[in-house]
């Protein structure tokens, strides 16, 4: 029973950190794009979602 239920725990918690990822990378996504309009600068340095999570978490 007790392995069940962690299987099941393990399963929501996997599932609420892919969640929250997603939220986290379509924010930065907005983000860079808001400020790719605002700055010249990012076209020099393209940042790819990865970098910028990992540059700014």
């Amino acid at each position: 029973y007790s392995d069940e239920y962690q299987k099941s725990d393990l399963l929501q918690s996997k599932y609420l950190i892919s969640l929250i990822t997603l939220n986290e990378f379509e924010h930065l996504h907005v983000v860079r794009s808001s400020l790719k309009l605002s700055s010249i600068q990012l076209e020099h340095d393209e940042l790819t979602l990865e970098n910028y999570v990992c540059r700014y978490r």
